[in-house]
């Protein structure tokens, strides 16, 4: 019984040992994923907006702020399970203090009753200067239309990928 109790723990520590190398390197690796989030907010129809970025992992993006300006199509409505979906492609330039991106989405809007609507999709970054500069990746959003109170907001969150150095 003792003997395979210690067969046991020096398994246990050989296991160990060969994970800890191992974990070393991945984190001595530089981090070319980084998970983000962006939100948006602007008036109901207006072409322009704020936006704040947050880094939701390290990585060589950081929090930013600023502006931006919207262009949205609104292409055929689609049914899905019986309910109607308005579609929408839209792209928007952001401006910020560390940079400028663009981002381009597709989302899909379902009545949520008193003129208001909610809606989810995706999202991708098309190109960026500054701290966005060669920057791609992209991810899901969800956004609001409070149509009687004249505000919509928009959360995007996702990974972006580093530039290559």
């Amino acid at each position: 019984m003792k003997r395979r109790t210690l067969s046991v723990l020096a398994l246990v520590a050989l296991v160990a040992a060969a994970a800890i190398p191992a974990s070393m390197a991945s984190a001595a690796q530089p981090a070319n994923k980084q998970r983000v989030m962006l939100v948006q907010k602007h008036r109901f129809g207006a072409p322009n907006g704020t936006f704040v970025f947050h880094a939701l992992t390290p990585g060589p993006l950081d929090f930013d702020s600023g502006r931006f300006t919207l262009a949205a199509a609104e292409k055929p409505y689609v049914v899905r399970d019986g309910q109607r979906l308005a579609v929408y492609i839209a792209f928007a330039t952001l401006t910020g203090k560390r940079g400028t991106f663009d981002v381009r989405w597709r989302v899909e809007f379902a009545g949520a009753g008193e003129g208001s609507t909610v809606g989810t999709g995706t999202w991708s970054l098309i190109r960026g200067t500054g701290a966005y500069a060669g920057a791609t990746g992209g991810g899901r959003l969800a956004a609001v239309v409070m149509t009687p109170r004249g505000f919509t907001t928009a959360q995007f969150e996702g990974v972006l990928r580093a530039a290559p150095s």
